[in-house]
């Protein structure tokens, strides 16, 4: 597998990770304020950091191509 597959197959992993979370959050909507508040600070945490990881990978493919091209 070529370090652009592998790129592209991370960033799908993290895609997936995203739609988890996002869906975890929506589902938390009747428990208590308290624990509702903890987990949406902690997935707000989760998905800043995911989208994080996704610039940084899209970044070093973007890297790649251009060291294939020249």
């Amino acid at each position: 597998m070529s370090a652009n597959e592998t790129l592209l197959e991370a960033m799908d992993d993290l895609s997936r990770v995203r739609d988890v979370l996002e869906l975890l959050s929506m589902t938390t909507r009747s428990m208590p304020d308290a624990e509702q508040n903890a987990l949406a600070t902690g997935t707000k945490i989760a998905l800043d950091f995911l989208a994080l990881a996704q610039t940084g990978l899209k970044e070093h493919r973007a890297e790649l191509s251009e060291k294939e091209v020249n």
